[in-house]
């Protein structure tokens, strides 16, 4: 579960990893191509996002919590930092399948 509160803020925080509003913008919008976990052990499926209208804004955060990354035997304290949060909304869009990715179970190989 995720919980977070915020207010809609017209740029990202100045701690962030990326340089602006912008910049975090343009990483999703042109980083379309994604890969879905699948019931199969190092099989993903490929897809692709498709958006007409692409629109970001940026949450000023007063508070998050995530009880996935304070799980501390996943995530060990300190491994995980909050960076911002991305709102995406009004947007018309389309997932379209794309080329599984299979991966090897080998390490180091």
């Amino acid at each position: 579960m995720v919980h977070v509160c915020g207010l809609i803020a017209p740029a990202i925080t100045e701690s962030s990893v990326f340089e602006s509003l912008d910049s975090a913008s343009d990483l999703f919008e042109v980083g379309s191509l994604k890969n879905s976990d699948t019931n199969t052990s190092c099989q993903f499926d490929g897809l692709e996002f498709q958006c007409e209208n692409w629109h970001v804004e940026s949450l000023d955060v007063a508070k998050i919590q995530s009880s996935d990354f304070e799980d501390q035997s996943r995530y060990p304290k300190g491994s995980v930092e909050f960076d911002c949060v991305l709102l995406i909304w009004d947007i018309v869009y389309e997932w379209h399948g794309r080329a599984s990715l299979g991966i090897s179970k080998e390490i180091g190989a």
